[in-house]
């Protein structure tokens, strides 16, 4: 399975001025750097694609469609349409469940941009909720291949991986 990650890059203090009371260099430390373009767009295709609702979607496909048509580049819609495969849809249609999810980025360093395409990932965690009825799904880790279409980034693919730990979900 090929990776893409996505994360900030790690920042070095540099001397930047002279203190005047001392006259010893004294050093800045940037603040971290916001999440890139790239690590924003997988986030929300990632939590769109997700965020299944069994009351209102016929299937898991529904809400990768919607993300795909949203975030996605063109004919992403159609190659994710027969992709509904989803363990927890007979958990979620029973409650008539939706799914919330959340994503971090991953905390290796991203892959370079190459041309107009990069790649991103995050970690998702998910809980399918029902009235008061609320069950931790298990998490999960997405890659996304993205392409720069104009001054933003469109997801072209997506790889979901099992995360290390292991939620009750199921």
């Amino acid at each position: 399975m090929a990776v893409t990650v996505v994360s900030g890059a790690c920042a070095r203090p540099q001397p930047d001025r002279t203190d005047p009371a001392s006259g010893a260099e004294a050093t800045t430390i940037a603040p971290a750097p916001a999440p890139s373009a790239a690590g924003q767009a997988c986030a929300q295709f990632v939590t769109a694609a997700l965020s299944v609702d069994a009351g209102a979607d016929s299937g898991p496909g529904d809400a990768r469609v919607r993300a795909a048509n949203q975030f996605g580049v063109t004919g992403l819609a159609e190659q994710l349409g027969g992709e509904g495969r989803d363990n927890t849809w007979n958990l979620l249609a029973t409650h008539r469940a939706h799914v919330q999810v959340t994503t971090e980025p991953v905390g290796d360093d991203p892959p370079p941009v190459r041309d107009d395409q990069t790649g991103a990932g995050v970690k998702i965690t998910r809980v399918a909720i029902a009235g008061e009825w609320r069950q931790e799904l298990d998490p999960l880790v997405a890659y996304c291949s993205l392409r720069r279409t104009g001054s933003e980034w469109k997801v072209s693919g997506l790889t979901l991986s099992d995360a290390a730990e292991h939620g009750a979900g199921g």
